[in-house]
């Protein structure tokens, strides 16, 4: 232990050195520099066309199209992305991207990783889009140019970028207020102000209701008209930010906090369709982030220090004790840069980044009390030859993890160490044509997690990382013709995962076995479309998505298992969207079909989930008012076929609902 000590000492030393020294360097005029990741050359900014990894961009207008209330609710509609939704109006949203589970994607805000050693999963309902200037999701490396070590790690990754973190122009101001009729009713305010070289701003969010609604389930025995209950929610969410925006240093210090509470709807079973479990959060976090730009060097330091507090009640469960009710309290601090540096005569950049980790859990159900030490590393490179017309990118990133943990009664620890290559390649064959082919290998892992590793009853101590080859090649392609814009991408994709980290049932429903068993290979092909008409009084934006997907359980030969498609993995999915602009109105459509999937791992008629559509229509209207106001009215009716569909088995979604939101901007 006293060895990992010196360690630990030494490598936050260096990277202390590190920075100072960059910051030592000669500060002259600052040069325009080769982006490391992409050029901004892209149609629309749905698909990033010049990315050497598939990656896709949401703008504020795409986002309010999509009549989408949280991170989840946007996401949905990339291509590969496969949500799970547990219902409810404060609903659990997680995501999985081409068969790769939601802990193998990185939730990335305003350029800081948002990490969840407990169980690894970061709940995409828990962010609101208030002050969204944009959503980026990519695979296979992060392609934000402020980011942190740590984001280079997994294999996806999803950026959120907040108006919040960059100095306004002048006064501005973002009021929103939107009901439904799921009982569900959510209202936010932004405010900014800028102060010469230093900005100000504040968000806050409120949401509740009930949550219920009537819905239709035949598959469980309930055919008639059921009241879905137990969903209520009361949650308030407080952001502030504060900073020095000059020409070299932008300076930011964020304090976030979320209070939430709620009703979980469980599983709708025959002859009991409410359920009695509940469940409550208080998260805290604090970020400081230095952004230094000077003679083709840029370096961005962060520290950042979280506090999550979770209380899960179940009153009815059927162990010992007649219910359960966990406490549970984590404590993550995060500090570390990412230097990168431009070489204007070679078209070259490399980048350089650390981040130290230090996380601990406590909690009645978990006696290991663990502690997690982590050093996260990055080193990579950029360079463009031939004019641009080729680009190459490659990286190599690093987790050395030191677990301290109680195991009977005596202190324990354990530790990893492991390595993650990356390397991309883009080529513009054509000197006037935006047609670009490129591919990528990446190696990757996820950690176990604490509850994965020590949890009472559960937990194995001796579980090992997921790890995965992931391989990718596609082709991008965007033109304009007069008034038409066409904007396209293909890739397919090649993904075999090792180690997969899955829960085995032991001698009952509440004592389970974590093991590492399994081997998968999932191959597919994404496809995206746009097209925009532009005539003098109005202006059509088509667009659509196309996933197919066979993700084969290749663990045991003879197993009863052996190539069925894994659980909630669709072989097709795919979305169209429409939107009209006439004036100040706007229609938008927009259509989410699901192919069937099977909710465990036996692809038998018992497990067979039917496929589903999901269609949202809207009208929005805009308004100019005096002194630079603007407002919006927005009036969708979602889900227009008025089926009760199931993302997760037993959890039917509301039916036909109706949304009205009202904006005011300046």
């Amino acid at each position: 232990m006293l060895r990992m000590l010196h360690i630990k000492y030494r490598l936050l030393l260096w990277g202390i050195l590190c920075f100072f020294s960059v910051i030592a360097q000669p500060q002259g005029k600052i040069l325009d520099t080769i982006p490391i990741i992409y050029r901004s050359d892209d149609v629309l900014k749905i698909s990033t066309l010049a990315s050497t990894v598939p990656a896709f961009v949401l703008t504020p207008d795409r986002i309010k199209d999509l009549g989408a209330l949280d991170l989840g609710d946007a996401i949905e509609y990339v291509p590969g992305v496969q949500l799970k939704d547990y219902g409810g109006i404060g609903g659990i949203k997680t995501v999985s991207y081409r068969s790769l589970n939601a802990n193998h994607t990185t939730i990335i805000q305003d350029g800081n990783v948002i990490p969840n050693t407990q169980n690894g999963v970061i709940n995409l309902s828990s962010f609101s889009l208030i002050g969204a200037k944009s959503i980026v999701f990519s695979t296979g490396e992060n392609v934000e140019e402020q980011t942190t070590a740590s984001a280079y790690l997994q294999a996806n990754s999803i950026s959120l970028n907040s108006r919040l973190n960059s100095k306004p122009r002048k006064l501005a101001m973002n009021l929103y207020s939107t009901v439904n009729t799921v009982n569900a009713y959510e209202h936010g305010a932004l405010f900014q102000v800028p102060l010469k070289r230093f900005f100000v701003g504040a968000e806050g969010v409120y949401r509740h209701g009930s949550g219920e609604y009537d819905f239709r389930y035949p598959i469980a025995g309930l055919d008639e008209v059921q009241r879905r209950q137990n969903a209520a929610l009361s949650e308030y969410r407080l952001r502030a930010t504060t900073g020095f925006q000059g020409n070299k240093h932008k300076i930011t210090l964020s304090g976030a906090y979320r209070n939430n509470a709620q009703e979980l709807p469980g599983a709708v079973v025959l002859y009991n369709p409410s359920n009695d479990q509940e469940l409550w959060n208080e998260d805290l976090a604090i970020r400081a982030n230095h952004l230094f730009k000077a003679n083709n060097w840029k370096v961005h330091t962060h520290a950042s220090f979280q506090e999550n507090y979770t209380r899960y009640y179940d009153p009815g469960f059927l162990n010992v004790e007649g219910f359960i009710d966990n406490e549970y309290k984590q404590k993550i601090s995060v500090g570390g840069f990412l230097i990168n540096r431009v070489i204007p005569k070679s078209r070259t950049e490399v980048f350089l980044g650390g981040d130290l980790l230090n996380a601990e859990l406590e909690s009645s159900e978990l006696s290991a009390k663990p502690n997690r030490f982590q050093l996260n590393s990055v080193l990579g490179f950029g360079q463009r030859l031939f004019k641009h017309h080729l680009h190459l990118k490659g990286n190599v990133s690093a987790q050395m993890i030191e677990d301290d943990f109680v195991r009977n009664d005596l202190p324990d620890q354990q530790s990893y160490i492991r390595f993650s290559p990356f390397v991309s390649v883009s080529y513009l064959p054509f000197k006037s044509e935006r047609f670009r082919v490129r591919a990528f290998y990446k190696r990757t892992f996820r950690m176990p997690t604490f509850n994965d590793l020590y949890y009472n009853f559960i937990g194995n101590y001796e579980l090992d990382p997921e790890e995965a080859n992931l391989f990718n090649v596609g082709l991008t392609f965007g033109k304009k013709w007069g008034r038409m814009t066409v904007e396209l991408s293909a890739d397919t994709y090649y993904n075999k995962v090792w180690n997969k980290i899955v829960a085995i049932p032991t001698k009952d429903i509440f004592n389970w076995s974590m093991q590492n068993i399994g081997l998968s290979d999932a191959k597919g092909v994404d496809l995206a479309a746009l097209i925009q008409l532009k005539f003098e009084k109005v202006q059509f934006i088509l667009n659509t998505s196309q996933s197919f997907n066979q993700t084969l359980d290749k663990t045991k030969p003879n197993g009863v298992t052996y190539n069925h498609q894994l659980p909630y993995t669709p072989t097709y999915s795919g979305n169209y969207g429409v939107a009209v602009i006439w004036k100040k109105f706007r229609f938008t459509s927009n259509l989410l079909h699901n192919g069937s999937r099977y909710s465990l791992n036996e692809n038998i008629y018992a497990n067979y989930l039917p496929d589903f559509t999901d269609w949202n229509v809207g009208l929005a209207r805009s308004f100019e008012l005096k002194k630079d106001f603007k407002a919006a009215v927005d009036f969708k009716v979602m889900n227009l076929l008025n089926v009760n569909y199931e993302i997760v088995r037993s959890f039917p979604m509301p039916g036909r609902y109706y949304q009205l939101t009202l904006r005011l901007e300046r």
